[in-house]
C-alpha cells in the first residue's frame, strides 16, 4: 500500500519540520503492517492515527505557477515582498511555494485582493514553506488549503528566511478546481452537446437547481453515467461568439419625443398668445 516512505521530524532554527503521513493506496486490507529498516530499532512509536477519505471529496486539482516580482516599497526592512499576477478566471482553493533550490525553508505571510485599490488579505498567516532533500528523497511542506477566491492579486511577505539578498524569486502555485457541468439526457441518443453561445437570452440561463440536486443524491441508483464524446462539428460558426448588441433605449427615446412635442406645444401656445396681445394693443 506504500513503500519507502519518508517521515521526519527536524528542528531548523526555532521552527519543527515533520512528516508524519503516509498516504495510502485504494487497495482494502482488515490489517496493516508497519516496517522499516534494520538499524533504526531505537525508533519508538507513540500512537498511530487513520484517516478515513471521503469518497465523494477527490479533488482534482489544477496548478497555475506564478513568477514574482520583488517590491521593494515596503515599510518594513526586514520584509521581502514579492508580488504576483494572473488574468485566469478560477477558484483558487489551495497554495503551495515552490523554491529553485533545495534545503530552503521561510516562514511567509500570502495575501491576496481582487482590485488594485482594495486592501490586502491574508490567506496563508506566518506559514512555514520548505523543500528539503535527504538521502535522495525530496520533501516539501504540506499544500495550504485557504478559502476559494477569485482574487487575481497576491502577495507573499517573507519575514523569516535569510531572504534579502536572494536573486531567485520563489515562485507561488495557485491550486483550483475546475467547475463540473452535469447534463440530463432527454430522448435517444446520440445527443448534442452545443456550447459557446454567447447571444443566448438571460431568461434561458436559468437551470433547474433542484433536479440538478435529486440527480447527485441519487447518484448510487445510476442516473448519473459516462458519455463518450463523438466528432466535434460547428453549428452557428465564429459569428455565434460575438455577444448581440444591447437593446435600443426605446422607452427613453419615447419620453425624450413627448418631452420634445411638449415643448413645440407650449412655444406655439405662447407665439399665438403673443401676437392676440400684440393684435389687442394696437386697437
Amino acid at each position: 500500500m506504500a513503500a519507502e516512505v519518508v517521515l521526519a521530524r527536524l528542528q531548523y532554527g526555532d521552527q519543527w519540520i515533520k512528516k508524519d503521513t503516509i498516504p495510502l493506496s485504494d487497495e482494502r486490507g482488515k490489517y496493516l503492517r508497519l516496517t522499516w529498516p534494520v538499524g533504526t530499532e531505537s525508533i519508538n512509536v507513540k500512537d498511530i492515527s487513520a484517516i478515513y477519505a471521503d469518497p465523494f471529496s477527490k479533488e482534482n486539482r489544477y496548478w497555475v505557477d506564478l513568477i514574482g516580482k520583488r517590491n521593494f516599497d515596503t515599510e518594513d526592512e526586514t520584509t521581502v515582498v514579492y508580488e504576483y499576477k494572473h488574468d485566469a478566471f478560477m477558484e483558487v482553493n489551495a497554495l503551495q511555494v515552490q523554491f529553485a533550490q533545495q534545503n530552503t525553508i521561510i516562514k511567509a505571510n500570502i495575501k491576496s485582493k481582487a482590485e488594485e485599490n482594495q486592501k490586502w488579505r491574508f490567506q496563508s498567516r506566518e506559514g512555514s514553506y520548505y523543500k528539503f532533500a535527504t538521502n535522495d528523497t525530496v520533501f516539501e511542506n504540506p499544500i495550504a488549503q485557504i478559502p476559494s477566491t477569485r482574487d487575481a492579486l497576491w502577495r507573499m511577505e517573507i519575514v523569516e528566511g535569510g531572504w534579502e539578498n536572494s536573486q531567485n524569486a520563489p515562485s507561488l502555485q495557485l491550486g483550483w478546481i475546475p467547475h463540473e457541468v452535469y447534463f440530463v439526457a432527454r430522448g435517444e441518443p446520440p445527443y448534442i452537446l452545443a456550447f459557446g453561445n454567447a447571444r443566448l437570452p438571460q431568461k434561458y440561463k436559468k437551470y433547474s437547481k433542484g433536479l440538478l440536486d435529486n440527480a447527485i443524491a441519487n447518484e448510487k441508483m445510476g442516473i448519473i453515467h459516462h458519455a463518450s464524446p463523438d466528432r466535434k462539428i460547428v453549428l452557428g460558426g465564429p459569428e455565434m461568439l460575438v455577444p448581440l448588441p444591447p437593446a435600443l433605449p426605446w422607452k427613453k427615446w419615447v419620453l425624450w419625443g413627448i418631452l420634445g412635442v411638449g415643448v413645440l406645444v407650449i412655444a406655439r401656445m405662447a407665439v399665438i398668445l403673443h401676437r392676440q396681445m400684440k393684435v389687442e394693443k394696437e386697437e
